[in-house]
Order: structure tokens, then C-alpha cells, then sequence
């Protein structure tokens, strides 16, 4: 991918001041929205938000690339987002499973809820919310 200006990416975002938003990766930027939350935002997706309340939002905006997960990966420290036979999932870290045994299918939007005591709360909207524990 060519080479994007911080302008160019910043344009449409929510960026409070562009003088304070900062270069992670290549066409990759980290900056505040006008809720304060840090955003990491990789060409013009918004691909992780960092809520107040500790909670994560992930989204692709239906760019399910290698970068784009790269991109989620290397910038949050809940879980990991992998692909297995052309469709994406979310494994938290830490040996958290979910009750059933089933991969987490990842879900633009999906908010995961990290927490000091090991519980995840995950959310995929529509409101459906799964609870991790450490096993």
C-alpha cells in the first residue's frame, strides 16, 4: 500500500488534534476521539478503540487483511485475532476459554471486556455477550 499522509488517514476520524496524534506502524496512527478514548487506526479504519471503562473494540471494516490483524494484535494485549480457513477468530490470552469449547468467531464491532481478575466479558453485537474464565 502506498504511502498515506497523517492528514489523509486523520481526515474523516474523530481526531481531537492532529498535533497529538502520533505514528505507530506504517499508515498506522494512534490518537484520542472526542470521548478521550485512544484509537489506533490503520489507513482509514478504525481498527481498535480503548474505552474508558477498559473495554476493547475491534473492528476491519470488512478489511480482513493480514495487516489489519497485525495491526490489532500488536497494539492490544487481551487476545489474539487469527484466521482459519478464510474466517477470523478471537482467542483471549492468559489460557482463558469460553464454556463450550468453541473458537470465538470474530465480529466487527466485537468489544472485549479485560478485567484483573481473569474474567473476560466478551460482546458481539447484536448484544450477545459470552463470559470467559480461566481455567
Amino acid at each position: 500500500m502506498p504511502y498515506l499522509t497523517k492528514h489523509t488517514i486523520l481526515d474523516d476520524a474523530d481526531c481531537n488534534d492532529f498535533r497529538n496524534a502520533y505514528k505507530v506502524g506504517h499508515n498506522t496512527y494512534s490518537y484520542k476521539n472526542s470521548f478521550n478514548e485512544r484509537v489506533i487506526r490503520y489507513c482509514f479504519t478504525d481498527v481498535l478503540i480503548f474505552h474508558g471503562d477498559g473495554s476493547i473494540t475491534f473492528n476491519s471494516d470488512g478489511n480482513r487483511t493480514q495487516t489489519t490483524k497485525d495491526r490489532m494484535n500488536d497494539y492490544q494485549s487481551c487476545g489474539s485475532v487469527y484466521q482459519l480457513r478464510s474466517k477470523w477468530y478471537f482467542k483471549p490470552y492468559f489460557g482463558i476459554i469460553q464454556f463450550n469449547r468453541e473458537p470465538i468467531k470474530f465480529e466487527d464491532g466485537m468489544k472485549v471486556y479485560p478485567r484483573e481478575d481473569k474474567i473476560i466479558y466478551l460482546q458481539v453485537y447484536p448484544q450477545i455477550q459470552l463470559k470467559l474464565f480461566e481455567f
